[in-house]
């Protein structure tokens, strides 16, 4: 009796432990329930003008819809005026695709943050995605009908391009000079002009280095302040003349085309576009940098090279290694004992 038992219990443990291995190999096979979607993060990486636009697009759907009291307070603080005159100073080659990449990253930073509405809003990511999807647009369509292409010789277009360096520099040092004086900022408003041919060019070059060099006479103590904290030198009127004088033989030694190129130039309309971005874009670094000091834990935000300029960000110099004394004793090496 008691051995019928025990082989009872050992038929009965044997099915219970066939079972479980049954029904382990059966939830193996089964397929796995799926976990519930979620919102994909931006890609931060894009390629290409059309990847840009593209990009730019889904980001701009995921923030609401701009109320008119919005886009009217964000126009009144960007006028067509001064957003082309930001815009004159950039390439929109190089601001399309380098401004999604860099709001993108403010986007993942507002995501991850705690304190997102210390700085930046709804509002303003929907205002600088609306205007890099129109900066897309309006590219897409110059590049498409092939408006607003100037043909110019090989020479003057070298000469043209190289004169954007020295004169953003000079109108960077002047931009810090005149800050806080209305009278200075008139002048060089008036002086500045644009860059959208190279006869604009040499006119804003020929107009910017007289006034530098006015400004650069003045004795007081505090425009000589003034010229040192904004590096406002005779270098860089040097220079500024230079491209000019470059420019200038470029332009009048160019009758037949020699070696002629067509290119794309930024319109009025374009620039007004980029400099639209590059306001928003300075403003939302701007509460950003100011929300760190508030949350150190807030993620940094590095800025494409090519964008630096534009959003004024100053890079560290690097400390130069101290010069080696060729009259130094050598130092001897240790020398290794043999164990």
């Amino acid at each position: 009796m008691a051995k019928a038992k025990k082989a009872s219990g050992r038929s009965t443990q044997a099915a219970s432990t066939k079972a479980k291995k049954v029904s382990v190999r059966a939830a193996q096979a089964a397929p796995k329930e799926a976990k519930p979607a979620t919102a994909a993060t931006p890609r931060v990486d894009v390629e290409g003008d059309e990847a840009s636009l593209a990009q730019a697009r889904l980001l701009r759907d995921r923030h609401p819809a701009l109320t008119a009291e919005e886009v009217t307070y964000f126009e009144a603080r960007q006028p067509v005026e001064q957003a082309q005159s930001v815009g004159a100073t950039t390439s929109a080659a190089d601001v399309l695709p380098d401004s999604v990449r860099l709001a993108a990253r403010y986007v993942h930073a507002r995501a991850a943050s705690s304190k997102a509405a210390s700085f930046i809003t709804e509002a303003q990511m929907r205002w600088l995605f609306e205007h890099i999807v129109k900066l897309g647009e309006a590219v897409a369509k110059r590049d498409r009908l092939g408006a607003a292409t100037t043909e110019v010789s090989l020479a003057v277009q070298q000469a043209w391009d190289a004169a954007r360096a020295p004169r953003n520099a000079l109108t960077d040092a002047m931009d810090e000079y005149a800050k806080g004086n209305e009278t200075d900022l008139a002048l060089l408003a008036r002086a500045r002009g644009t860059v959208v041919s190279p006869a604009a060019t040499l006119a804003s070059l020929d107009a910017l280095a007289p006034l530098a060099e006015q400004w650069l006479t003045r004795t007081d103590a505090l425009a000589k302040v003034a010229a040192r904290e904004a590096s406002l030198t005779p270098k860089l009127c040097v220079d500024v003349r230079a491209a000019a004088a470059t420019l200038r033989a470029a332009i009048e030694g160019d009758t037949d085309h020699a070696g002629s190129r067509r290119t794309g130039r930024d319109t009025p309309e374009i620039n007004a576009l980029e400099g639209r971005v590059v306001l928003t874009l300075r403003t939302v670094r701007h509460n950003h940098q100011r929300a760190r000091e508030a949350d150190a834990t807030l993620e940094t935000v590095a800025v494409p090279e090519s964008l630096r300029r534009a959003l004024r960000v100053k890079v560290k110099a690097k400390t130069p290694a101290a010069p080696v004394d060729p009259n130094a004793p050598a130092v001897p090496k240790p020398r290794r004992t043999k164990r």
